[in-house]
Parts: C-alpha cells; sequence; structure tokens
C-alpha cells in the first residue's frame, strides 16, 4: 500500500500518551498507532455517510470548560437540537474538565450537523459517538 507523509498538530500529553502506550505494547511505529487510530475513528463515525436513516445513540464529550466559551457554546447548541437531544447527563471530572453524555434519536443528517457543530468548539478535547440504526414501525 502507497503511504503519504503528513504534518500534524498534537497536543504533547496527548503524543506522550500514545508514547507511553507505544512503550508498553512494545510498539516501534507512531506511523501506525496514529494510522489504527484513524482508521478506528473513521469505523466508528461509518454511519454519518450513506443514506439519510434515522438512528438512535450517545455522544460523549470531554471538554475543558475554562477554555473559551466552551460551556456556552455546549449549551447554546443543545437548545437548537432541542428535536434531537432527548437526555444529558453532566460529570464532573477534574476542577477544569467536564463530561457531558447526550442521548439523541434522529435523522443522520441532524446527528452529522450536531457532531460537527460540537466538535468546532474550542475546549472541546474527545467526541465519541455511538449510533444504532432506528426503525419506528409505528406511522
Amino acid at each position: 500500500m502507497k503511504t503519504i507523509k503528513t504534518g500534524v498538530t498534537i497536543p504533547i500529553d496527548l503524543m506522550n500518551k500514545v508514547d507511553q502506550f507505544m512503550r508498553e505494547m512494545n510498539l516501534r511505529s507512531r506511523s501506525k498507532v496514529i494510522s489504527e487510530a484513524l482508521r478506528s475513528f473513521i469505523e466508528d463515525r461509518r454511519f454519518l455517510f450513506g443514506e439519510n436513516r434515522m438512528f438512535v445513540g450517545s455522544i460523549f464529550i470531554i471538554y475543558n470548560h475554562e477554555r473559551g466559551e466552551t460551556l456556552e457554546r455546549l449549551v447554546d447548541i443543545q437548545h437548537n437540537y432541542l428535536d434531537v437531544i432527548l437526555s444529558v447527563l453532566h460529570m464532573h471530572v477534574t476542577h477544569e474538565k467536564c463530561l457531558e453524555v447526550l442521548l439523541f434519536r434522529g435523522m443522520r443528517d441532524d446527528i452529522k450537523k450536531l457532531i460537527g457543530d460540537i466538535e468546532n468548539i474550542v475546549g472541546v478535547e474527545l467526541v465519541k459517538v455511538i449510533a444504532v440504526e432506528y426503525e419506528n414501525n409505528k406511522h
């Protein structure tokens, strides 16, 4: 398989975790670890492509509430998606970091836009999506 060399900016604390993982797993190639992480990321979000179907699921968000207007923007987004977001769970992880879990039900196009809006907020560090196709047989 052909490869391409590219430059990526990665926070130092994340790169330290990659290096620690590599040491513990006795791995030698950062490129292989990062490539596998990208494959996993894309596979987890495969549902976002293709036909606009109904899905239910959750979005896990880790964010630093002390960066910019992170909290305010997250709340604004939640209000903009009242028809999609069914419930929100908030947990304080550390003094600076919080976890929010959004439960959703909606069409793929709406979920795709919701995820994009969340990922574009400064201070959001991790977005993990779990989605299952939902077939509503009641018409």
